[in-house]
């Protein structure tokens, strides 16, 4: 038997912007712009304590919120152009997409 309804005290969209941010200003601070998949989790739960998040009126932490709401954090960094994924000697890497997203726009010469 599944779980019946999840009541979390922030919204998606705040969620979102919460775990955005806080995984946007832990990659900026590291060498590179690049951190290993299990260093930013634990980063993320230990700068997210003071961030009060509830299910159901227990505690929770960050990381339990990204997985349950979000899909997981894989699927999360996949949600957006500014993160990028990598693998290396079987470890996964999470860094900043320096790249700028322009507009192109082709035209086509008939001449």
């Amino acid at each position: 038997m599944g779980h019946k309804n999840y009541k979390w005290n922030i919204s998606e969209e705040n969620g979102r912007k919460i775990v955005y941010d806080i995984i946007d200003k832990i990659i900026q601070e590291k060498k590179d712009n690049l951190i290993e998949f299990n260093e930013l989790i634990f980063l993320i739960n230990y700068r997210s304590k003071e961030i009060d998040i509830r299910n159901n009126n227990k505690q929770k932490k960050l990381s339990n919120y990204i997985k349950v709401v979000l899909g997981g954090l894989i699927k999360f960094i996949d949600d957006y152009d500014r993160f990028l994924l990598s693998h290396s000697n079987k470890l996964t890497f999470i860094q900043l997409n320096n790249l700028e997203v322009n507009d192109w726009i082709f035209v086509e010469n008939n001449e």
